[in-house]
C-alpha cells in the first residue's frame, strides 16, 4: 500500500490548493505529481504562466 503524501510534508510546504487535492484523492497521486502542481500554483501566485516560462528561467 502507497504511503500517504500528506504527514510527509511540513507545515507550509504545500499550497492549500494541493493539499485539498491530496485529500481528494488520496492515494491516487504520486509525489512528482503532488510536487509539479504545487510549483504551477506557486509559479501562477507569482504571476506567472508554467506553460510559457522564459528559456533562461529554468537555469
Amino acid at each position: 500500500m502507497e504511503q500517504p503524501l500528506l504527514p510527509l510534508a511540513k507545515p507550509g510546504q504545500l499550497e492549500p490548493e494541493t493539499i485539498a487535492m491530496l485529500h481528494e484523492n488520496p492515494g491516487e497521486i504520486s509525489l512528482a505529481e503532488a510536487l509539479s502542481f504545487n510549483a504551477d500554483i506557486m509559479l501562477r501566485k507569482m504571476g506567472l504562466d508554467p506553460e510559457n516560462l522564459p528559456e533562461d528561467s529554468l537555469s
